[in-house]
């Protein structure tokens, strides 16, 4: 048991060097993971049947099992480069064509998930953030643009992540995050 302690930290400390300590970035919602095109084919084996290639890449929306929640998935050649999650039939540019995945809630791999508190929220993903304001919304705006110094851009290839996180009354109602 001490062995793996240690050996959490030392990847921790591995994956966490150059990049801000406080924000461990999301890359997963409900198992569907940025740029994993084979795990994405073998969760909805039809997801090339359901790409909309109008515009610059290719975009397919889904909603949640209850179709209460709608997430977007924008796509460049390898995959998901970005998602988004809200409300359905809310601020989110609403598609005719979605598909209902049988998902209880979108969730991210770091247990991200609407309707939960700023203080629920800001105790996994730190206070290194930056405020933006929109009206009655809140924003909190994370995101690594260093590929030099962050491990997680290098891993990706990449030169920037953006993660924004909206509030509307305390609780979360948007999450938009990935590389633009």
């Amino acid at each position: 048991m001490k062995n793996i302690i240690i050996l959490t930290l030392l990847f921790l400390s591995v994956t966490m060097k150059g990049q801000n300590s406080d924000f461990i970035p999301d890359t997963t919602v409900s198992g569907i993971k940025l740029f994993d095109f084979v795990t994405l084919k073998t969760m909805i084996p039809n997801i090339n049947d359901l790409i909309d290639y109008n515009g610059p890449g290719g975009q397919a929306d889904f909603v949640n099992k209850d179709a209460t929640e709608h997430l977007i998935c924008n796509f460049w050649s390898n995959g998901i480069s970005e998602v988004h999650i809200a409300r359905n039939n809310s601020e989110l540019k609403q598609r005719e064509k979605k598909t209902k995945l049988d998902i209880v809630v979108f969730q991210t791999e770091s247990h991200i998930r609407l309707d939960m508190t700023k203080n629920e929220f800001i105790k996994i993903k730190g206070t290194k953030y930056k405020t933006e304001k929109a009206g009655d919304l809140e924003i909190l705006k994370y995101g690594l643009n260093d590929l030099k110094s962050s491990s997680f851009l290098q891993k990706y290839h990449l030169p920037e992540y953006y993660a924004d996180y909206t509030f509307k009354g305390g609780r979360l109602v948007k999450i938009d995050f990935g590389f633009p």
